[in-house]
């Protein structure tokens, strides 16, 4: 059924331990790579016919598979057209970070150099807002174009509510891409912060292994409703000027730095990330998540939210 549609690469019983930077997970009974917007709409058409379960990704940077695959289609849209009109960038979501790095500043244009070394596409860090180094990937986005509902939409960044690695994008809307008002800035300054950037994180996170980035969000005190406040201030993590924390300090404090279950870990480089140090499993992960969730609960009374996303088989 899926041959029948035109500009798609299809795979069947593809692996997806080859379609995510964890490197985990076990077959996908469908993988399609949908090369343009009526490729994308057929695929999904397709599936909705056939009462085919499917999910939309990116390069799979935040994404943890099942062990056992996924029961449906994997759908990628990978169109990758990037181009500079009078200053502003017009790129689609299959573009690679690191592609958008280095054509943005050979062109002196500036905003993307925080996110070098991030291995994702710019359809999923729009979607989640990726962020580092008090920077965001929203802040010079002028529209985003969405399908929602078989309808090609134009979203104002006021449209998308962009928050703290989070969107109204995340709700069952696929980015097709945006435009950015990107600021001017001399290629070599620019190249100059991206080496700095991609130095403070090749020295502070563990890029050398497999990983999906920071497991949980920053915690807001602010949203905690129960919190054991006089333990975090022994612990030197907040004042009375805080308003956030990141996990990997409180993590880092009950000790379980290393901690390993089959072939995951936690880092012992930078506690807010694990690691597949071997063959791991996506029940390894899943049980070290839950074992840091319970021990920060019981320490601090904080209750973790993942940013990872993991998809079950079915």
């Amino acid at each position: 059924m899926f041959l029948k549609i035109n500009n798609i690469t299809y795979l069947k019983n593809e692996p997806l331990i080859k379609h995510c930077s964890f490197k985990i997970g076990g077959k996908a009974k469908h993988f399609i790579s949908a090369h343009n917007v009526d490729a994308l709409l057929d695929a999904l058409y397709t599936c909705k016919q056939h009462s085919i379960k499917y999910k939309v990704v990116g390069n799979g940077s935040n994404l943890l598979f099942d062990d056992l695959g996924f029961d449906g289609a994997i759908i990628k849209y990978d169109n990758d057209i990037k181009q500079i009109k009078n200053g502003i960038l017009q790129a689609s979501s299959g573009c690679f970070l690191s592609e958008l790095i280095q054509y943005t500043t050979s062109c002196n244009l500036s905003g993307f150099e925080f996110a070098i070394g991030v291995p994702a596409q710019l359809g999923g860090a729009i979607t989640n807002n990726l962020g580092a180094y008090n920077q965001e990937i929203s802040t010079y986005i002028d529209h985003v174009t969405i399908l929602k509902s078989n309808q090609i939409l134009y979203l104002t960044k006021q449209d998308c509510n962009f928050k703290y690695h989070s969107s109204n994008l995340q709700n069952d809307n696929i980015v097709l891409g945006a435009t950015f008002n990107l600021p001017f800035q001399d290629k070599a300054i620019s190249r100059a912060n991206a080496l700095q950037y991609f130095t403070k994180r090749t020295n502070t996170q563990p890029l050398n292994l497999p990983n999906a980035g920071s497991i949980f969000k920053r915690i807001n005190l602010n949203n905690q409703i129960s919190l054991n406040t006089k333990t975090l201030q022994q612990n030197c993590f907040m004042d009375n000027q805080t308003s956030y924390i990141s996990p990997a300090q409180l993590i880092d404090t009950i000790g379980l730095k290393g901690l390993t279950i089959g072939g995951a870990q936690v880092s012992t480089k930078h506690a807010g990330f694990i690691v597949n140090i071997g063959n791991a499993k996506s029940n390894d992960i899943l049980k070290l998540i839950e074992i840091i969730k319970n021990k920060i609960y019981e320490k601090y009374n904080i209750n973790l939210q993942l940013e990872i996303e993991y998809l079950p088989y079915r």
